[in-house]
């Protein structure tokens, strides 16, 4: 069962890596620089950051899964920013800034969460990194793909749509 929970960081960085490809595209099919262009995922890693370093100083075994629920919440509406406010390209570094953000509480949280889970087992915080790493990258890899596959046959807002049900699946 606990491969089961594993699935989740898959999914969420499945989010991350699909906004990472359309948004980049949008900017450039809209022309814009070169700079505005490489903002996107510096956008998205400083309010991860950020986050992270809040969120680490708050999360703890008891309030784990809570954190992870408000991230996925955060997550989702940022999906939902750019289906529905999507016509301005400051508004689609913002809505990339608000997924870092929720990035921050749900993965800071899902980690120690992961550690609980592997407390018994004798390679204990070394497992849930390992294990957590690997779903991430999965992710990470299926995301951009599976976007641009969209992006192919689909509208801007089915790839964003899917985001909002893999995060509240994983919620």
């Amino acid at each position: 069962m606990k491969f089961v929970i594993y699935l989740f960081p898959v999914m969420i960085n499945f989010i991350a890596s699909g906004v990472f490809f359309y948004v980049t595209q949008r900017f450039v099919e809209a022309g814009a620089s070169k700079l505005l262009t490489a903002m996107v995922i510096p956008t998205w890693a400083i309010a991860y950051c950020i986050s992270n370093m809040i969120i680490g100083k708050i999360v703890k075994p008891a309030n784990a899964a809570r954190l992870i629920v408000y991230g996925g919440v955060i997550i989702a509406a940022s999906a939902l920013g750019f289906i529905f406010l999507n016509q301005q390209l400051f508004l689609l570094l913002a809505w990339t800034g608000l997924l870092g953000i929720g990035f921050g509480f749900y993965c800071s949280s899902f980690q120690v969460w992961c550690r609980e889970l592997e407390q018994n087992s004798s390679s204990g915080i070394a497992m849930a990194t390992g294990k957590y790493t690997m779903a991430w990258s999965l992710g990470f890899a299926g995301g951009a793909l599976t976007f641009g596959l969209l992006n192919a046959v689909l509208a801007f807002s089915v790839c964003f749509a899917v985001g909002v049900l893999v995060a509240v699946g994983v919620t």
